[in-house]
């Protein structure tokens, strides 16, 4: 059998701290417990709804914030759906990438941060070439690419 009953707290007071205070107490004494008379130095007229549940058989607390209920989930849903879509998918035409070719690179025999993933080894400087998507390559390796897929080698990206 549970005990269930929901009490309002100021909205800086931490939820953990309270749900460790009725954890130790649950483990350390026996019921019936009365929450509210438990929390009164915490409690408040009015403020943040916490909905507390004792499991009085397996002697565990939950304490549920109303507040963070199905509107933060939606929140966080459609946060974690535009994270996951980050990446903007332009559309490259043939012309638009053979002006991309021909677009001169700085030239310096400085090694860079990236490694061609197609041959595996360290990009030079005078060598980069960057896809619209962002991923880079050697130029050789990316002509050699095209000839056989119109797409980035790593997302598969249309680049032409």
């Amino acid at each position: 059998m549970d005990y269930e009953c929901t009490v309002y707290v100021p909205p800086s007071t931490d939820v953990q701290q309270i749900r460790t205070f009725l954890r130790e107490h649950v483990i350390l004494n026996n019921p019936p417990y009365n929450v509210p008379l438990l929390l009164q130095t915490y409690l408040a007229p009015r403020g943040r709804p916490l909905r507390i549940i004792i499991s009085r058989g397996r002697r565990q607390v939950h304490v549920i914030d109303e507040n963070h209920g199905p509107a933060s989930r939606h929140v966080l849903q459609t946060a974690i759906r535009g994270f996951q879509q980050h990446r903007v998918r332009p559309t490259v035409t043939q012309a638009g990438f053979q002006a991309l070719q021909r677009t001169p690179t700085r030239v310096a025999p400085a090694p860079t941060k990236h490694t061609c993933s197609i041959c595996l080894e360290v990009i030079m400087e005078h060598e980069l070439q960057l896809l619209p998507c962002a991923h880079s390559f050697h130029q050789r390796c990316c002509q050699r690419w095209f000839q056989t897929s119109p797409t980035c080698p790593e997302c598969r990206l249309p680049c032409q």
